[in-house]
């Protein structure tokens, strides 16, 4: 499924807030790729086409 860009630039936002967030509150070195994800309800992909 696509998405339109205006729907990505939402949900980039989104990370960036969140991570931040947790960048400040707990250090770059506890904040996870997964659980910033399920803290979002998103899923990270793999990357590869």
């Amino acid at each position: 499924m696509r998405y339109s860009a205006d729907h990505k630039a939402q949900t980039h936002q989104r990370i960036i807030k969140e991570a931040s967030e947790r960048f400040r509150r707990d250090g770059i070195g506890a904040t996870g790729l997964q659980p910033l994800m399920k803290a979002l309800g998103l899923t990270h992909g793999c990357g590869f086409r």
